[in-house]
């Protein structure tokens, strides 16, 4: 085990309150697609919400902002990394034995099983769905070959899933992620602690540091090495700024004109239930992604921002009918994905003119949407906003990751 501790702040905040604590695990070769499946499943089950237990004892200890735990499966040896964001020095000591209690009652007590289930049916959906977003597709493929193929691996390891998923499920009901979660968090002789420590003047103290070590070498250089420097960054900076010849412009792959077709394709569309309904009867592969959208052109510029954040907490909170926790289970069992957003939509035709919609959108296999639709509606009309310190938890956590942003 070792720690690392790297200076870094922002100035104007209080770096009392800024600490981060970054624990990484090796949990394998990346020859062992069950075993990363796994812990991508553990992550989400130990932090995949503020409900998760791993994410609770941190939080209503009162330790933390944020407890983040991920999983990076495209290296030699695969990783698991948990971030403690935002506490204060005193606090670290709580902070590493609430862990270890936490991650050992789970071993021993056991982890909640059907919550095992429903990240893996999650999990599942989400590799058959392969919605990789603007990526084209092939891409995607190239990146899960070469993650394996960079090392020797099999290339189509990502790529086949159905024996693999048979083994999770078979993991979960001999008691396989307790075991894998001593073996990869708990009793890991292979990690490594690094601790964020806020510094103000630490930016402009490298900097100083910099120049001095700069100077010192320069001052030691003789003059013929520095001229050769010089030379070596012209002639860098004059290859740049040349323009290429014509034959390296024509060993550059491109598409002409005559190879893109004249017309779009066509998408089918039909309006039902009286024009309340646009309906594309797409092959999806037993897939549907309905799409609510709500009139919120009425809002102020002052409600806006709230808007925003009640997009961001809508599913994070319990319902009239169900628990924070509960309500988690049963959007991972129940559907791919589920959001909402704030979307401005053009009116056909004209660029100019638009409203304002809240798109509440979401992913779900063709014989569980009546199910995921009742569950859409419990979170539109039945979620509770009376814990405030649940609310302010999740305020604080999208400030923070819109800082990360930026």
């Amino acid at each position: 085990e070792t720690q690392l501790h790297v200076r870094d702040g922002r100035a104007g905040e209080d770096a009392a309150v800024r600490m981060k604590l970054g624990l990484g695990y090796v949990i394998g070769s990346c020859q062992d697609v069950t075993a990363i499946l796994a812990a991508q499943i553990l992550s989400d089950v130990l932090c995949g919400s503020n409900h998760a237990p791993l994410c609770r004892a941190i939080l209503e200890g009162g330790l933390a902002e944020d407890v983040i735990l991920s999983c990076g499966d495209d290296t030699l040896q695969p990783w698991l990394l948990l971030q403690i964001q935002n506490f204060r020095e005193e606090d670290l000591p709580a902070i590493r034995d609430t862990i270890r209690s936490t991650l050992a009652s789970l071993c021993d007590g056991g982890l909640d099983h059907t919550q095992l289930e429903a990240s893996l049916v999650s999990l599942e959906f989400r590799l058959r769905e392969r919605d990789f977003g603007t990526m084209p597709r092939g891409l995607a493929f190239t990146f899960d070959i070469l993650s394996s193929w960079l090392y020797d691996a099999d290339p189509a390891a990502r790529l086949s899933f159905s024996p693999v998923f048979a083994q999770l499920h078979e993991m979960i009901a001999q008691g396989g992620f307790e075991r894998l979660l001593r073996q990869m968090m708990l009793e890991n002789p292979h990690m490594a602690e690094v601790l964020l420590v806020p510094s103000e003047t630490y930016d402009a103290e490298r900097q100083a540091r910099l120049q001095k070590e700069m100077a010192a070498q320069l001052a030691a250089m003789p003059q013929a090495r520095q001229d050769e420097i010089v030379r070596a960054q012209q002639a860098l900076l004059a290859m740049q700024q040349t323009l290429d010849s014509e034959q390296a412009l024509a060993t550059i792959p491109h598409i002409a004109l005559r190879d893109i077709p004249r017309e779009p394709a066509v998408v089918p569309s039909e309006l039902l239930e009286d024009g309340a309904l646009l309906y594309h009867a797409i092959w999806t592969d037993g897939i549907v992604y309905p799409v609510f959208y709500f009139d919120v052109c009425d809002l102020t510029a002052q409600e806006l921002p709230y808007a925003s954040l009640l997009s961001a907490v809508l599913a994070q909170l319990p319902t009239e009918r169900c628990g924070a926790a509960e309500l988690q289970k049963q959007l991972r069992l129940q559907m791919g994905s589920f959001s909402v957003s704030l979307a401005p939509c053009a009116h056909y035709g004209s660029a100019q003119d638009y409203r304002l919609l809240a798109a509440v959108s979401c992913s779900v296999l063709e014989e569980n949407l009546p199910r995921a639709v009742d569950l859409a509606a419990q979170i539109l009309t039945q979620t509770q906003f009376t814990d405030h310190g649940k609310l302010l938890e999740l305020v604080r956590q999208l400030r923070e990751g819109a800082q990360q942003q930026i």
